[in-house]
């Protein structure tokens, strides 16, 4: 990557937390479905907009957000276990 889309992202993610952080978790996931889709290997930004689609009580975006993480990043235990919390219900979506 260079320094521009470095610095892109780095102003994307403070702008996620802010959003966060001000209620706004519809924008938040907006922002990292974007990252997401334009870097599919930004696994970080993936598994935060499963988080944020669980969050906002959509169960299976968070799964489909979940499987490319997994897709980049197989190995992950962290998706991996958070994968397993959505599907079986031990993480229920829609609950803050």
């Amino acid at each position: 990557m260079g320094p521009l889309i470095d610095a892109w992202g780095a102003a994307a993610g403070d702008l996620t937390v802010l959003e966060v952080n001000s209620g706004k978790m519809q924008n938040a996931v907006q922002l990292w479905r974007t990252a997401f889709d334009e870097n599919p290997g930004a696994t970080a930004a993936g598994f935060n907009l499963a988080v944020g689609e669980c969050m906002l009580g959509d169960k299976q975006a968070a799964i489909a957000a979940l499987n490319r993480v997994l897709l980049f990043s197989p190995d992950d235990r962290k998706a991996r276990e958070s994968m397993q919390a959505v599907v079986t219900g031990g993480q229920p979506c829609g609950t803050r």
